[in-house]
């Protein structure tokens, strides 16, 4: 249900949606809907008896309806609405749908990291969410989240899947763990669940350009230095550059693609290249200054002690320098 409002009059939502085995005899476990915007979705074994669920609704707003645990007879795949209603008077609808499970279903639904199931203090700082493409599942988590021990919430068609759904797992940075779905007639489907830990890195270690003759960064004062030959072109060039890995790039404040995109630079002003940390805690801004080195090659005075006699010929070839 909904508490006393620490929230706005305008908000209307639905934050949890549970079939708990305490209200609902007919299921062995407790089965958690999936919350996409206005959608939510279960999965529940095969043979389940849809004619009487009982779920358990968290909302925030003024009423719902239907309303909390009340008794709803629901057909496989076929959204039932819930309405919540703000205390302004404005709606939002939801659409339910409960999927029944079919023999040879061995399907991962959805496989997450979730703070609501830490185990232990500083678990994870923030949910992680798996992202499935056939049979591989990638998540990101936190920097600095210890993989080692890990509990993951997994959704599923079919009747068992190993490793198992809350339970503490160990999964080593960037090495696949293998999890198998068995449906409910016997067929095997093996998933790779693959762990990377976002850096949280956010440095340019090298930035060159060309006919650049050197360059040199100041990590302290956040300076990138090149030097360029006098007739080195600045406009629309591709630079080299060494960054954090995973880190995404801005040049004057828009979002820069390394190895594709192109820069202008100028030697009367600065340009701001920023860096952002993969995991997105970090952000530095170089500036970068380019000094143009001058072709000039001229000797314009010369003299001798008690010599005052001394002339330069700036036209002859080779030019001259004459001493009387």
């Amino acid at each position: 249900g909904h508490n006393n409002r620490p929230f706005a009059s305008y908000t209307k939502e639905i934050s949890s949606y549970v079939l708990p085995k305490s209200r609902n005899s007919n299921l062995p476990i407790d089965i958690n809907g999936t919350i996409d915007d206005s959608t939510i979705s279960l999965y529940v074994p095969f043979n389940t008896d849809l004619t009487a669920i009982t779920p358990t609704i968290e909302y925030l707003g003024k009423s719902l309806s239907p309303k909390n645990r009340s008794i709803q007879s629901f057909t496989s795949g076929e959204p039932k609405q819930y309405t919540v209603t703000a205390y302004d008077g404005s709606k939002r609808q939801y659409d339910v749908t409960i999927h029944v499970s079919e023999p040879n279903d061995n399907e991962i639904i959805f496989f997450a990291f979730l703070q609501s199931m830490d185990k232990n203090e500083n678990y994870i700082s923030q949910d992680a969410i798996g992202v499935i493409n056939e049979n591989t599942i990638l998540i990101n988590v936190p920097n600095g989240t210890d993989t080692s021990n890990l509990v993951p919430t997994i959704r599923f068609k079919g009747q068992t899947v190993a490793q198992t759904s809350g339970v503490p797992n160990s999964f080593p940075d960037d090495v696949p763990v293998t999890f198998t779905v068995t449906s409910y007639s016997g067929i095997e489907r093996n998933y790779d669940v693959l762990v990377n830990v976002l850096s949280n890195s956010a440095k340019i270690t090298d930035f060159t350009i060309p006919g650049s003759l050197n360059s040199s960064i100041d990590q302290s004062a956040k300076t990138i230095t090149i030097a360029v030959q006098n007739t080195a072109l600045l406009h629309n060039i591709n630079p080299k550059i060494t960054f954090s890995n995973n880190a995404t790039l801005q040049f004057e404040g828009s979002s820069f693609n390394y190895g594709t995109d192109t820069i202008s630079l100028s030697n009367s002003s600065s340009r701001a290249m920023t860096i952002t940390s993969e995991d997105g805690t970090i952000s530095n801004t170089y500036q970068i200054i380019v000094n143009r080195l001058s072709n000039a090659a001229k000797i314009n005075s010369f003299s001798i002690v008690n010599n005052t006699g001394i002339t330069i010929d700036q036209n002859s070839s080779p030019r001259t320098i004459h001493i009387n």
